[in-house]
Formats: structure tokens, C-alpha cells, sequence
């Protein structure tokens, strides 16, 4: 079975209930690096055509609470996508994260961008994801077309820190890559447009500023796991001086074939 037939296959195979299993199904384009002509037009008709649409998609709500913990004395995210996630759309006035997509789709859209009354999805991948950018492009994708009232989403992004990028560079891949975003936008005849966006933090930046946070050593709770000693769970919003020096960082920039060559 090719690249194409998997991918295919895995589409016609999802169910909002068996998220797993689908995603379990797509080890074999992860890396993919040989895209067809046709892949784009097969990969959202197959969207499409298997999706159930939601009745109605829950109201867009800005998270702010992280959990941190510790071990050897030292404090770490326990989650770091979703501490990428919502630090990002702490310091952008206009993003807002998990969007859910409704009890149905049982689905989230990572970060959602909000202005003037349109508005922009937001798939994000952590420095170390597994998933490759191939496999974040057409879970955008399913997300667009699960969301019942799609008509003012002029934009999709996929987005990642240069790092990950950096991560998943094989010769050939994002020329081919890229081939597939531009042809998924031909597909997508101006309903909205695809693109694709790093932010130049790196993992030893986002590491560090989390020594930054005040933390009243009381307030640890007692937690024994292979992973940490104790947990703790803040409110991003009241730390958000802690994190001026990354600021700059989380600012989004175009990642085409070109930049690429420059990083």
C-alpha cells in the first residue's frame, strides 16, 4: 500500500471516538516525501466526505492555568505544548485556546486568532512532537472542516518552533511539503488559506523561563510519580512579567522552502 492509499484510507477510517486508533494508523506518512499531484484534492474531498459536521461548535474560552512540577528540586511544565500553547496566547491579545469544536466532533482547535470578526485556526506542535508536519497540516485540515460555521475562517495555520522544524528536515521533504500546501490551496478556491508559521523560541529558552515564576513554596502539593515529587497548578495571567524575556519569541513568522534555507 503507497504513502497515498494510507493517508486515504486512514481519512475514510476516523471517527471522533476512535481518535487513537486513526492516529496510530498514519505512522506510514510521517515522514512522507513523495507527495502525488492529486494528494491534496483526495485528502480534502476524503475529509469531507467522512466527516460528520457538528450541530454547534461550543463558545471560544482563553484557558490560562498550566500545571508545573518538580523534581530534584528543579520546576518544569508538565504539559509543554500546553504551556507553549497558552503562554502564546497570553501575550496575543487576540488568541485564545481550545476551541472546542462541540460535543460531537469531540474535537479542539489548538489556538483560535479573533478579529473583526474573522478568524484564524491554529494547529501547534512542541519543540519534540512526534507528529510530523505533514500529519499537523491535514489534522488542520479535519478541524476546518469539522467546524460547523467555517465560513468567516480565512486562515489556517500550522505552527511550530523552529526547532521542530529543524527536526523534520530530510532532503527533498519540503519542497515536496510545500508543493502539498500549495495545492491544498488551490484546492481550497479562496474559502480560506493555508499557511505555515514558526516562532524562533527554542526548548532551552522555554526551559529556563519557567525559573522565573513566583511560587510560594507552601503552595507545592506532595505528589510522588517516576516523573516528579510535587505539582502545582498557576495562573499564567498573574505571572506574565515573569515571561517578558521570551515575548519576542512567541511572535509568529512565514516558513516557506526559501526561509527554511536561511535558518
Amino acid at each position: 500500500m503507497s504513502n497515498m492509499e494510507e493517508i486515504i484510507q486512514a481519512l475514510q477510517g476516523y471517527k471522533p471516538e476512535n481518535k487513537k486508533r486513526w492516529i496510530d494508523s498514519t505512522t506510514g506518512w510521517q515522514n512522507l516525501t513523495e507527495i502525488p499531484d492529486d494528494y491534496s484534492k483526495k485528502v480534502i474531498d476524503g475529509i469531507k466526505d467522512f466527516f460528520d459536521v457538528p450541530e454547534n461548535n461550543e463558545e471560544n474560552k482563553s484557558r490560562t492555568k498550566i500545571t508545573l512540577v518538580k523534581k530534584n528540586e528543579k520546576v518544569w511544565f508538565y504539559r509543554e505544548e500546553e504551556a507553549l500553547e497558552r503562554l502564546i496566547c497570553l501575550f496575543n491579545d487576540d488568541c485564545s485556546s481550545q476551541y472546542s469544536l462541540g460535543q460531537k466532533a469531540k474535537e479542539s482547535v489548538d489556538i483560535v486568532i479573533s478579529r473583526g470578526g474573522k478568524r484564524a485556526f491554529i494547529e501547534l506542535k512542541p519543540w519534540d512532537s512526534g507528529n510530523s508536519p505533514m500529519f499537523g497540516v491535514v489534522e488542520l485540515l479535519k478541524n476546518y472542516f469539522l467546524c460547523s460555521d467555517n465560513k468567516n475562517i480565512t486562515e489556517l495555520i500550522f505552527l511550530a518552533p523552529k526547532e521542530y522544524f529543524e527536526k523534520y528536515t530530510v532532503k527533498g521533504s519540503w519542497v515536496n511539503f510545500f508543493e502539498f500546501v500549495d495545492n491544498a490551496n488551490e484546492q481550497l478556491n479562496g474559502r480560506t488559506t493555508l499557511k505555515v508559521k514558526y516562532i524562533d523560541l527554542s526548548k532551552q529558552e522555554f526551559e529556563t523561563s519557567v525559573q522565573s515564576i513566583h511560587i510560594n513554596e507552601s503552595e507545592w502539593i506532595k505528589k510522588e510519580t517516576s516523573q516528579y515529587t510535587e505539582r502545582l497548578t498557576i495562573d499564567l495571567s498573574e505571572q506574565k512579567d515573569c515571561f517578558k524575556s521570551i515575548q519576542d519569541k512567541l511572535i509568529f513568522k512565514d516558513f516557506t522552502a526559501e526561509s527554511f534555507n536561511e535558518f
